[in-house]
């Protein structure tokens, strides 16, 4: 599968999993209203609870296209849009950044590196995002107690597509993800994705986009 149907199928499951929900509850409770029509007291109450489900799908497909198209992302760097992505979505995770991580990098890279830490970040434990550069690397590691992921498949528990999707991103850019346990037991993801100079005539063909398309 390629990575654009990857995005696409990751795109769905996230809207089928945080947006129809919602909008499934205002379906059914319109269905079930009375046809006579309930009193003007049960009437207000009912309407407070369909804008209040029809808010919620609106911001959870607010946050979903913020994962996915994060124009912050191109006009500030990583650090910026991740930080406030994570504030929406992930506010279990706690981002710290080294100094040598703490400037603009190359924008492939930074795109990898951002979805790696949407797509891998678990959403229900407290985690901590490492960013810092090595040798010319960008290495971005997710830690998080208990058994969110596997070493030994190097992949999510449940295996999935978020994580595919993930290693696909900084596969293309010759990356590779690392999944270990680290000394107090806990696992980490790892992520190494190269830092190439982007006026190279031998950076891999997928550095000549930006962006998340």
């Amino acid at each position: 599968m390629s990575s654009r149907s990857h995005e696409r199928s990751r795109l769905s499951a996230a809207i089928r999993r945080g947006v129809m929900p919602h909008l499934a509850a205002v379906e059914r409770a319109l269905e079930e209203s009375s046809p006579v029509g309930p009193d003007r007291g049960d009437t207000g109450m009912m309407l407070e609870r369909l804008i209040g489900e029809t808010e919620r799908a609106l911001e959870e497909l607010r946050t979903v296209c913020r994962g996915v198209f994060p124009a912050l992302l191109e006009r500030r760097g990583l650090i910026p849009a991740l930080s406030a992505q994570l504030d929406a979505a992930h506010p279990m995770a706690v981002l710290q950044v080294d100094d040598s991580a703490d400037q603009r990098l190359d924008r492939a890279a930074e795109a990898a590196a951002y979805q790696f830490c949407i797509d891998v970040t678990p959403t229900d434990r407290r985690s901590v995002i490492v960013l810092r550069v090595d040798d010319d690397r960008l290495v971005v590691t997710v830690s998080a107690q208990g058994s969110w992921a596997a070493p030994e498949s190097g992949s999510a528990r449940d295996g999935s597509d978020a994580w595919l999707h993930a290693r696909d991103r900084v596969a293309a850019l010759d990356g590779e993800v690392r999944v270990r346990r680290n000394e107090s037991g806990d696992v980490d993801a790892v992520a190494l994705i190269p830092l190439w100079d982007r006026t190279a005539s031998d950076q891999p063909a997928a550095m000549a986009g930006r962006g998340l398309a």
